[in-house]
């Protein structure tokens, strides 16, 4: 697996007219951990199937959700999906169907939290900082917070990854793969078990620098330097613009925001 980036980042939005979900997540210093029904991906982590009122929802669990499992009932005389088991379904290879609906059944149930390795995706700007009216996060990653991050995988299948027996508390692969038009995110996430926590506290002293977008109002700037300053927050401000003649991003400083070393370049 690669090694850790030095830096991670994480685009976000800000709006000071309405609900600032950022601004909060800068006042509590904790990320909000989503789970993989609220992510933009229909597929991220492979859930299974998702119900919207359609008549088509029970043909999407048959076909999502009971993969391989009807072969199973006849072949074993079974009545019951619940009286299937590793002990009353012997065949190795048959084992296999029931590991990978275990496995669906605890992703539905696990929080993320999303990063990238690069700031200077312009997909990322678009799609996840407001058509680049928003923010990019930057944090040094070499904290035990950020231990447990992996990358993403892209792939052009997830039976890529075959299906596997995990250990208690062994992250899936599932988890972390990903189709390969989604490549643009560079991602790196945290996965946590469970349907807790919502929010998880970050070391706040790893938030070395704020990006702002090229479209970010300078209107808005006092506002978003106050939230940093009354959170005792020590990062450097810098603003994304366009390079001539290239389709290129870089950056230029523009503030300092409590009393530090400045952070190196970012990579």
């Amino acid at each position: 697996m690669p090694s850790i980036p030095p830096k991670l980042f994480k685009f976000r939005t800000w709006n000071p007219a309405g609900k600032n979900r950022t601004r909060e997540l800068l006042e509590e210093g904790a990320f909000y951990c989503p789970s993989p029904h609220e992510l933009d991906d229909p597929h991220d982590t492979l859930l299974g199937a998702h119900a919207t009122g359609s008549p088509l929802d029970m043909d999407r669990f048959v076909l999502l959700d009971l993969d391989g499992v009807h072969p199973l009932m006849d072949k074993y005389n079974i009545g019951a999906i619940t009286e299937l088991n590793e002990k009353t379904v012997t065949d190795p290879q048959d084992q296999k169907v029931l590991r990978a609906m275990g496995r669906r059944k605890s992703r539905r149930h696990t929080r993320i939290v999303c990063f990238s390795a690069h700031f200077g995706s312009e997909l990322m700007w678009a799609f996840y900082a407001a058509k680049h009216t928003g923010i990019c996060l930057v944090f040094d990653t070499d904290h035990e917070f950020f231990r447990r991050a992996k990358p993403v995988v892209y792939c052009h299948s997830p039976t890529d990854l075959g299906h596997f027996a995990l250990e208690p508390g062994e992250d899936d692969e599932l988890a972390f793969c990903k189709s390969l038009p989604w490549q643009f995110q560079e991602e790196w996430r945290l996965v946590f078990q469970g349907d807790e926590p919502k929010k998880m506290p970050f070391p706040k002293e790893k938030l070395t620098a704020v990006i702002l977008g090229y479209r970010f109002l300078e209107q808005h700037r006092n506002d978003l330097q106050d939230v940093l300053m009354k959170a005792n927050y020590r990062v450097d401000i810098w603003r994304v613009d366009r390079l001539p003649n290239t389709y290129d991003l870089g950056l230029m400083k523009v503030e300092e925001i409590g009393t530090h070393i400045a952070s190196a370049p970012m990579t």
